[in-house]
């Protein structure tokens, strides 16, 4: 019993965990400090690790990762306690055996030592050992119960199952619980600290350093909101999420499905949204981006890079396509040229007089498979939309490229497309663009007033070296 899977599968589990960089020495050896950045006053801040674990509890609490971590921890007290109702012992010298047979093995598959990797995560080794004493004890049990001796091989299903039927005895509660907790159980409270802490170590480097970021923009931009005297009210968060629902419909991968929809799929409801840290830090962002920009000052903005803005948020195309995989010569990995595909491509033409029948083609032929479970969907696309190649937008914004018509072939990488246009939608009242220019200023102001604070966390890179 670990943060990681069980014994046999160890090692595995610390590589898949990422080889990552030890932090800097001087949080290392304390633990206790996450990151640090000036305040609106000039003076150092700090985030503590505890209050870090508890924003990725929070955060994370009701994704897949948050669940593994809260059902680890019911399962380790279930298994905590079966070892002391049996009188379980495990002698030190067990422990030194082996770990030092995992040690080994992780020298000669990553040529690192079990100390790098540990503290890669915050761990330090006299908590690993107990986690592994506890794993050999748990072994030991379940061994005995199903009478195995200790050269047979005992299967990681085998242990989950006893695990399991275990938990199931405990009955933890999940629901309607106290400020602060996240589970429940035979007296046993299950704080939002334990949860991040499990969290934090089972995060890779750089996704942790990525939430890590994320809680000191939201600190900092708090902070900098309150001391400019701004107050938000309810309306102010609803704002928010207004804005936050509005570029989640204008996101071409997220067509047909409303961010409603979106977050119960996660396990979430607007009630948690309102609840975020984050939403309302954009609203405090928003409120202090108003007193920035004035109106005039935006409309000076957009006046100013016109054709940038209606690019990427004015009139919008709904385009779907066929991809087959071309090249400019044959090869033993693209088998076909660009000729030999626009061929094929035009060959479906004559038999498109409908859209469905052109998604249709594109689920049979369509090698981009993204889209291709879509029926070759793109979504709503904007003149400059981000990530689409200029080949395609220029062929679906052309003069001729009218509502229910076939365009290409085009040449993209890595073939050639067929596209179709399934109709336009004309870019958004002055008010809304206004809207999106603000935005973008607003995004500036984020940057400064993150570039002044001058944050560092325990997981950035030493000097001169780059970010794993």
């Amino acid at each position: 019993m670990h943060p990681f899977p069980r014994s046999t599968v160890l090692l595995a589990a610390l590589c898949a965990a990422s080889v990552q960089t030890a932090p800097p020495s001087t949080v290392a050896a304390t633990y206790s400090v996450a990151a640090t950045y000036s305040g609106a006053d000039s003076r150092p801040r700090t985030i503590t690790i505890d209050a870090f674990e508890k924003y990725l509890s929070q955060r994370f609490a009701r994704d897949q990762i948050g669940k593994e971590a809260v059902q680890y921890i019911i399962q380790d007290t279930v298994v905590d306690r079966e070892i002391e109702r049996r009188g379980i012992t495990i002698t030190p010298e067990e422990v030194r055996q082996a770990v030092g047979a995992i040690e080994a093995q992780l020298k000669q598959f990553t040529n690192r030592t079990l100390e790098d990797e540990l503290a890669s995560k915050g761990m330090d080794r006299a908590t690993f050992d107990n986690y592994y004493k506890k794993q050999i004890a748990c072994e030991r049990m379940v061994r005995a119960d199903l009478g195995k001796s200790m050269e047979e091989p005992l299967r990681t299903e085998e242990q989950q199952l006893w695990i399991s039927d275990r938990v199931k005895n405990a009955k933890p509660q999940l629901d309607n619980l106290a400020p602060g907790l996240v589970a429940a159980f035979e007296g046993r409270a299950i704080t939002e600290g334990e949860v991040g802490h499990l969290i934090r170590l089972k995060m890779t480097r750089q996704d942790a350093r990525d939430a890590l970021q994320s809680l000191l923009g939201i600190c900092i931009i708090q902070e900098r909101g309150e001391s400019a005297g701004i107050i938000l009210k309810p309306d102010d968060i609803e704002s928010a999420i207004g804005r936050r629902r509005e570029r989640f419909s204008n996101h071409p991968m997220m067509a047909g499905v409303s961010f409603e929809q979106f977050l119960q799929a996660r396990g979430h409801t607007l009630d948690d949204v309102r609840a975020e840290p984050a939403i309302r830090a954009e609203a405090y962002l928003w409120k202090f981006a108003l007193q920035q920009f004035p109106d005039e000052d935006v409309d000076k903005r957009y006046t100013a890079s016109r054709e940038r803005y209606d690019g990427l948020y004015g009139e919008q195309r709904n385009v779907s396509w066929i991809v087959i995989p071309a090249g400019l010569v044959k090869n033993e990995t693209v088998k076909k040229s660009f000729e030999d595909a626009d061929a094929e491509l035009k060959q479906m033409i004559p038999r498109i007089a409908t859209p469905e029948e052109f998604g249709r083609l594109a689920s049979m032929y369509s090698k981009h498979e993204e889209s291709r479970k879509n029926n070759g969907e793109l979504g709503w696309l904007h003149r400059r939309e981000p990530g689409v190649e200029p080949v395609v937008l220029a062929a679906v914004f052309a003069p001729e490229a009218a509502t229910g018509t076939v365009a290409g072939p085009v040449h993209i990488n890595p073939g050639s497309a067929l596209l179709y246009i399934h109709g336009r939608r004309a870019g958004p009242a002055p008010d809304v663009m206004r809207r999106f220019v603000r935005a973008d200023l607003t995004a500036d102001l984020y940057h400064k007033i993150s570039a002044e604070a001058k944050p560092s966390t325990y997981l950035d890179p030493p000097p001169g070296k780059a970010a794993k």
